[in-house]
């Protein structure tokens, strides 16, 4: 089961998977 972690993107919080890269989690934002 994959675990959500905290990302910040320019001043706004997002819940993504930890498997995700921080290009993928970028994607997974809607960037």
């Amino acid at each position: 089961m994959e675990k959500l972690v905290n990302v910040y993107l320019f001043g706004k919080k997002y819940e993504v998977p930890d498997n995700l890269t921080i290009m993928r989690a970028m994607e997974y934002a809607g960037y």
